[in-house]
């Protein structure tokens, strides 16, 4: 599943009991009863027989369409395990089928090698879908967000905003002086000024915030959470930042602060 917003990602006990989480262990808690099911010695051989036949595709589908190839591999390999078990011990219905037991377990593999194949494709188009995504909602020269996510991440906040009464704000930046650093020194030049200019926005910016490109020379910071007090707080932090950049030509930029809703209730009144 693909993460679309900026929450950090869950860590310790929370990570292995969310939702994601219960669903791998439910497919864990599946595969094993049915491996148990299949290659033990608690049914009889006609039901563990249909039972092998009917039971592995549903579970190797399970994985490889909500989950991938790893975790695919990891059922087939703990199948082949078990059926080489239960060879050893005699637990294996296919031993019954004489000379047809080799016909039924090379169906068995090629459902396995069926799944591992399409989780294989599944996870290619995931990243490519992934990439194209990101290609979608981020400026290409400084990695930051781009503004149509820019728009869509206001409209957003101001849904949440309007249901929970939590206020926030937006601080745009337009850097000085690009035109003539441009004419004077070449674009390259300028473009690597841009750059400086969105990592002092990543390092002085809080993880909740989201930075944009909004301009040719125009950036954006999205403040959750923040009434004008604390976006003056953020402005102030961000102009640190940027007086303590010591590298040619010399980074500066003006700031201007727009608060929901008291500046505006649409992202082109607080943009304006």
């Amino acid at each position: 599943r693909r993460r679309t917003d900026r929450r950090p990602a869950e860590r310790g006990i929370a990570a292995w009991f969310n939702g994601r989480a219960r669903e791998a262990w439910a497919l864990a808690a599946v595969a094993a009863l049915s491996l148990a099911v299949l290659f033990g010695p608690w049914l009889p051989s006609a039901e563990r027989l249909v039972a092998a036949l009917i039971l592995p595709f549903p579970l190797l589908s399970w994985a490889a369409l909500r989950f991938g190839a790893r975790e695919t591999a990891t059922i087939a390999v703990a199948g082949a395990v078990a059926m080489s078990w239960s060879w050893d011990v005699g637990t294996n219905a296919f031993q019954e089928l004489g000379a047809l037991a080799g016909t039924a377990q090379l169906a068995m593999v090629a459902v396995t090698l069926t799944a591992l194949v399409v989780a294989a494709a599944i996870d290619y188009r995931n990243r490519q879908d992934s990439e194209l995504h990101l290609l979608a909602v981020t400026d290409p020269l400084t990695g930051l967000a781009n503004y149509r996510h820019l728009t869509t991440s206001i409209d957003r906040q101001i849904r949440r905003s309007r249901q929970t009464g939590e206020p926030f704000a937006l601080l745009l930046l337009d850097v000085d002086n690009l035109k003539v650093i441009n004419d004077q020194l070449g674009h390259n030049v300028g473009s690597r000024l841009l750059v400086r200019l969105a990592d002092v926005l990543r390092a002085s910016c809080r993880v909740t915030d989201l930075i944009a490109r909004y301009g040719g020379d125009e950036f954006a910071v999205l403040l959750p959470g923040c009434d004008a007090a604390a976006a003056r707080t953020q402005a102030a932090r961000v102009q640190a930042a940027l007086d303590a950049d010591a590298a040619t030509p010399p980074l500066a930029a003006s700031m201007g602060i727009a608060v929901f809703p008291a500046d505006g209730e649409t992202a082109d009144a607080l943009l304006d």
